[in-house]
């Protein structure tokens, strides 16, 4: 679930806050908006290519995890991490695909070659992988408890830094494309603090300084879920 479902969603708890604390909001966009059409866009001082949208939807998960712990199941991003764990089989070279690894009652997104069902080998990012990946998601949040409380300042980061991933697998989810994502390049990441690392310093900085901004305005972090 995206967090514009909740916001969506009148009777959900982000949007009676919302609603209780910018009752008066349509007032003041039309007169902000104009302005902020004018405006210049201030980008950090970098050389880089700055990944704005991946942290913007990190930022989503991260506001997320202050109001409530969605099942790694029902994330978007677990649906673009399943995209990795099987690909057709090309040659001799591939590996077979582990189906031993798969739970009873686990579906397994089958690949496709002209339209037609193709033999499977193992994805660049193998189920077992990708498994260990959210179940040490769950393990982290279940530590860090995030609901309702500001987090140290390591431990922001940390979440940040799966957040950052969750935003990669779930880009690969509404584009389609797996091929030239970040997690591709220069090659698949072969363990979880690999796969952590893929965020600079810089734009976890800019994360945990973005939620901390929206997480604790008055009131934000107390709302009931």
């Amino acid at each position: 679930m995206s967090l514009t479902s909740p916001l969506k969603d009148p009777r959900s708890p982000i949007a009676q806050f919302i609603q209780e604390q910018f009752s008066r909001s349509n007032s003041i966009t039309k007169t902000v908006n104009p302005q902020l059409r004018s405006c210049n866009t201030i980008k950090p001082a970098t050389n880089n290519t700055w990944p704005y949208d991946k942290i913007g939807t990190a930022l989503d998960y991260r506001i997320r995890y202050s109001f409530a712990i969605t099942p790694n199941k029902q994330l978007v991003a677990w649906h673009g991490a399943r995209r990795f764990i099987t690909k057709p089989w090309d040659n001799d070279n591939d590996i077979p695909f582990n189906w031993d690894e798969v739970s009873e009652g686990e579906s397994i997104p089958m690949p496709m070659v002209n339209g037609q069902l193709a033999a499977v080998a193992q994805g660049p990012y193998p189920l077992k992988f990708i498994t260990s990946f959210f179940d040490s998601l769950d393990t982290t949040l279940h530590t860090f408890q995030p609901i309702g409380r500001r987090l140290q300042q390591d431990e922001e980061r940390v979440l940040g830094r799966y957040c950052f991933v969750l935003a990669l697998f779930e880009e690969v989810y509404r584009t389609g494309r797996s091929g030239d994502s970040v997690l591709m390049v220069p090659s698949p990441r072969q363990s979880l603090d690999e796969l952590l690392a893929i965020s600079e310093d810089a734009w976890i900085d800019d994360l945990c300084a973005l939620s901390t901004v929206v997480k604790y305005r008055k009131k934000l972090s107390t709302i009931p879920v």
